[in-house]
């Protein structure tokens, strides 16, 4: 037989073969896929005939019809966050199945902008930290859990005060003129100052710190943004749970210095040289005062000291601090809520300074159709610090316990006040505890933010997500400080003000999701949403001098004889946005993402009002290929990304002209003038960074050992 004939034979034979097979009727297969773990149905799960192209995926009620060739086919049950099952036909026309969870996949799936992914999905530089290990340590705030946690996310304070703000820096400052600080998004509200929050409600952390992460978010993600998404209900029995700690507070260093009498030794060894080398100005008195006759409150008839005062203990004390939270969450098949009752005490080992907060918090969540869920979320803050050292210039109290001298009391046996202006031609302040008793700033802050969402699925495949968020903040900080604080307030006589304002903050965000297993080992996810943002503030400012007694303080500046300032203002800043993203799956291997947004802000000139800023990604996961075999390397990914940001941190109406006032005297008297204070600049335009990022991921041993480093421009 030649070999043209035998391929005549197989070909006829593998005609003969089609033939057959399309003769075979094929076989209708039903079923409902469920959750192991509590028995709901589950929708979206893939649903495909092994070693085909043939496939479904679950609807709203975890249903499923499929066509499989023959009795013998096996089908394969996927779905994220489950561990997939694979179950034989066998002559079966109905299958149902309970997916188990897979409980590191579900570790692995992280919060991106307007929605989720698995971290193995990810093209961009995004690093994540869940509850459980972001509160294994004693936290007052965000800032102080965040610290020390994550890779190129930098968390530093310049002081120790309660309550006050550490800063935070994503890989470095990417602007010399506009804000610095990264953009905080709790559960999807945008521009949160996080340092408020209850450490506690915290669910997860997301840092976006690459331009293929954070071009979602345009013209605010230059400086990086902060995802941190919070507990909400889960369903079942309600369970109440409490954390809490107290924590004892001390200076971690004393700084060496002199006693009162290794002073006075210092002090005496400094005159008798001034004797020494200028006899004749000694001898006129010009240099050492008699110690004895002329201070006897000072020093005792044999010439020691009668006190031994040490500043730096004074001020700086152990200190006692504690912190409480109340959790509740249940629920029922179609509703999950959540509770939470939050408060904390955090004293400052600077005397008498301290921050307090309270935190209220409610969730809710409701399947209220299979196709529609609806839910929200308040929080209520109540927060006061006292600021004790408030950075007065070089008269701060951290340096006048420098400078006072261990000789000086704090306070005289008839009640005055020691300082070192009882001692000649000693330099330095005021006494540093009576700064921290007459000089004090309050810090009032309430805030209540929240939101409320709509989701609806439109197919199984695409589904539509509004929501409107909302933060109404106001703020009065009252000052002080007294009538005889020399170097502060005692040429005033005394000096009060109080400073008060409300801002209201509101977003509409709405977008469409669709996920779709194309064909076999293709997966498309795209996104597409428009949104609006408004910002509202206004302040007053009022303050007063030369009070008639310290009694009244900034409780009543009308007893201040000099009216020394007042003024108020209001500013307003709108953001309008349309933005999208396309994430390509190709086997787990091969994954591409692309994502723009376009922001037209109120803050930028008339011929710049709007601006487009782009990304795009791309990873190769060279652990899932098949020429690949290191059994120690659970996951070896490459990935690329550049793209822009915007940075639209700069003053409201900056490219308008200003008026402003000024005081000037004419005829004798005092009026108000006008002047001109800007120029304005219709051309006024975004400040963009373009980012460049080429990053490895690698884990070892089932990822119980993962490393992630980056280069980037």
């Amino acid at each position: 037989m030649s070999k043209y004939a035998l391929f005549g034979v197989l070909v006829q034979c593998w005609f003969s073969s089609v033939l057959l097979a399309s003769d075979i009727p094929a076989v209708a297969i039903s079923g409902t896929v469920t959750s192991q773990a509590d028995g709901e149905t589950l929708p979206g799960v893939t649903v495909v005939v092994k070693g085909t192209g043939t496939g479904t995926v679950t609807d709203l009620d975890g249903q499923y019809n499929i066509d499989v060739p023959n009795e013998d086919d096996v089908l394969v049950f996927s779905s994220i966050g489950y561990i997939t099952q694979e179950l034989p036909v066998n002559g079966r026309s109905v299958i149902d199945v309970a997916l188990a969870e897979d409980v590191k996949a579900l570790d692995e799936v992280v919060v991106v902008g307007y929605g989720t992914q698995r971290k193995s999905d990810l093209t961009g530089a995004v690093a994540s930290i869940k509850a459980e290990k972001l509160l294994d340590r004693q936290s007052f705030s965000v800032s102080q859990a965040l610290q020390g946690r994550l890779p190129g996310v930098d968390v530093y304070a310049n002081t120790a005060a309660p309550g006050a703000p550490a800063k935070i820096r994503i890989r470095g400052i990417n602007s010399i003129n506009s804000g610095v600080d990264p953009l905080f998004v709790v559960d999807g509200v945008i521009g949160v100052n996080a340092n408020y929050l209850d450490p506690n409600n915290i669910e997860s952390v997301e840092v976006l710190k690459d331009a293929s992460s954070t071009a979602i978010y345009g013209a605010r993600g230059a400086n990086g943004v902060i995802i941190i998404t919070t507990k909400r209900g889960l369903e079942g029995k309600s369970t109440v749970s409490y954390d809490g700690f107290t924590s004892y507070s001390v200076p971690s260093k004393r700084i060496p210095a002199l006693d009162a009498n290794e002073f006075m030794e210092v002090y005496n060894l400094a005159f008798a040289n001034a004797e020494k080398y200028d006899p004749a100005g000694f001898a006129e008195g010009r240099y050492q005062p008699n110690q004895v006759e002329d201070f006897p409150q000072l020093f005792d008839e044999n010439g020691n000291p009668r006190y031994n005062t040490n500043w730096e203990e004074l001020i700086y004390q152990p200190a006692w601090s504690q912190n409480h939270h109340i959790n509740i969450q249940g629920g029922a098949e179609k509703t999950v809520y959540s509770v939470s009752v939050g408060f904390s005490d955090e004293a400052g080992i600077m005397r008498n300074s301290y921050n307090k907060r309270g935190n209220i918090r409610f969730t809710l969540d409701n399947q209220v159709k299979n196709w529609l869920r609806v839910g929200g979320s308040m929080t209520g803050v109540l927060n006061q610090q006292r600021v004790v050292d408030d950075n007065s210039g070089a008269l701060n109290v951290p340096r006048m316990v420098m400078e006072a001298v261990p000789i000086i009391p704090v306070r005289f046996p008839d009640g005055s006040w020691g300082s070192n202006a009882n001692w000649p031609g000693m330099e330095g302040g005021e006494n540093p505890v009576r700064l921290t008793e007459e000089r004090e700033r309050i810090n009032n802050r309430r805030e209540i933010l929240g939101d409320f969402y709509v989701h609806i699925d439109i197919t199984p495949d695409l589904n539509f997500k509004t929501s409107l968020g909302y933060d109404l903040t106001s703020f009065k900080n009252n000052h002080y400080s007294g009538r005889d604080l020399n170097g502060f307030s005692a040429n005033q006589r005394g000096y009060a003000d109080i400073s008060a304002g409300n801002s209201i903050y509101w977003q509409s965000e709405n977008y469409f999701t669709y996920n779709k297993d194309l064909f076999t080992n293709h997966k498309l996810e795209g996104l597409l949403g428009f949104s609006w943002q408004e910002s509202y503030n206004e302040n007053v400012f009022a303050s007063a001098e030369n009070f008639i007694d310290d009694f009244y303080g900034w409780h009543n500046l009308g007893v201040g004889n000099v009216r020394s300032g007042i003024g108020s203002g209001d500013n307003r800043w709108a953001l309008n946005s349309y933005f999208g993203r396309v994430n390509y799956n190709i086997a787990d291997k091969y994954i591409f993402t692309a994502t723009g947004r376009l922001d037209g802000s109120s803050k930028f000139g008339a011929n710049n009002r709007f601006a487009f800023f782009p990304s795009v990604g791309a990873a190769w996961r060279v652990s899932e290929e098949d020429f690949f075999n290191a059994s120690t390397i659970s996951n070896l990914k490459l990935r690329a990304s550049a793209g822009s940001t915007g940075n639209q941190e700069i003053g409201s109406f900056a490219s308008l002209q200003f008026l402003g006032t000024e005081t000037i005297l004419l005829d004798g008297e005092r009026q108000t003038g006008l002047t001109r204070t800007s120029f304005g600049n219709p051309d006024l335009k975004w400040e963009v960074t373009n980012q460049y990022d080429l990053g490895i991921e690698l884990g070892l041993m089932d990822d119980r050992f993962t490393f992630e480093a980056d280069i980037y421009y």
